[in-house]
């Protein structure tokens, strides 16, 4: 009884070093997101993540890089996210009939279909669905270290699908799209 309570006391104590450094970690994400909203958003996912992970902390002098780890996971997450989300909400604003060059190219999104059917998936639950890493590896009954090798994969591979088809590895590039996929919908690949 004496050694769960131990490690229970070990968990809170970092949880509070944690919440002590809060203005550092903040400071962390303010640089690296557009809005201070936002970092204190993700600030927040980032104790609550912590609140339910700490347990697998090993060695609790590692616990801030640990917890920037945690940070940069969820910002990338963020990244992904308003990247896909600026892309939608292009493409749900265009104009019918609007021409090539003012519109936001679909390519990325149409280009999951391509891919194999995991990679398709992690795509889908990340950035359009906006699940976790840890939501994801529970639902997959594997491990968060695997779902973010799959990510990482995945979006490799559908940037090698855009440079296949588009002649660019950004879905970024797509802003200026001027290809015949750009305003015709789901692509039909052979």
């Amino acid at each position: 009884m004496e050694r769960h309570s131990s490690r229970r006391d070990v968990a809170s104590d970092v949880l509070v070093s944690l919440a002590s450094k809060r203005g550092q970690f903040l400071d962390f994400l303010a640089r690296r997101t557009r809005e201070r909203a936002d970092a204190e958003d993700i600030l927040q996912q980032g104790f609550l993540r912590a609140t339910r992970k700490v347990a697998t902390l090993r060695d609790t002098a590692t616990a801030d890089a640990w917890f920037y780890r945690i940070l940069r996971r969820l910002l990338a997450d963020a990244w992904a996210r308003e990247s896909l989300r600026q892309t939608v909400v292009a493409i749900e604003a265009r104009p019918v009939g609007a021409p090539p060059d003012r519109v936001r190219c679909t390519c990325s999104v149409h280009l999951m279909d391509t891919l194999p059917p995991q990679y398709a998936d992690i795509l889908r639950r990340v950035d359009l669905q906006e699940q976790g890493v840890a939501e994801i590896a529970d639902a997959l009954g594997t491990a968060p270290g695997n779902v973010i090798v799959r990510l990482h994969r995945a979006r490799k591979a559908l940037r090698q699908r855009l440079l296949e088809v588009c002649g660019t590895r950004s879905s970024a590039a797509c802003a200026h799209c001027s290809c015949d996929r750009a305003s015709t919908g789901p692509l039909e690949m052979s």
